[in-house]
């Protein structure tokens, strides 16, 4: 691969860095516990109980009782996830988590590469939002 040339650093490299980071993090403290969940047929619901229950012996389990408290004040479909739900959340982790770290790689270093893996990245990441905003509006309660 040649050396890369033709970057011009802006402003907007750093907004995406932190982006990345943190979506990062969700991708791999978060969504495990949506996939895999705590026990129970409780979904996130058995994360917090299971938190509650372990009484500082379960501090691994802390994510998931901030997930269940997002999800109970913010995004009660994560309360019982769907299986489709399940499965996008599966792809977060396994693709878009290490996606994250090859793009903050990408940046640093101001690859031209990280522009093909970036627009991959975009266009699976748009679709993921609209079939999720799908559902969310179709299922809304209000």
């Amino acid at each position: 691969m040649g050396e890369d040339t033709g970057w011009v650093p802006h402003g907007g490299d750093t907004a995406f860095l932190v982006t990345f980071v943190l979506f990062a993090i969700t991708s791999f403290a978060f969504e495990p516990f949506v996939v895999f969940g705590c026990g129970g047929d409780g979904g996130l619901a058995a994360c917090a109980k299971a938190f509650e229950e372990a009484d500082g012996a379960g501090w691994y389990l802390w994510p998931g009782a901030v997930f269940h408290w997002y999800a109970e004040s913010f995004d009660p479909v994560f309360l019982y996830t769907p299986g489709w739900l399940m499965i996008m959340c599966a792809l977060d982790m396994v693709l878009f988590g290490p996606a994250y770290l090859v793009l903050m790689y990408g940046f640093l270093k101001r690859r031209l590469w990280v522009r093909w893996v970036g627009l991959a990245y975009a266009s699976a990441i748009t679709y993921s939002c609209v079939v999720y905003f799908a559902y969310v509006v179709s299922h809304s309660t209000e």
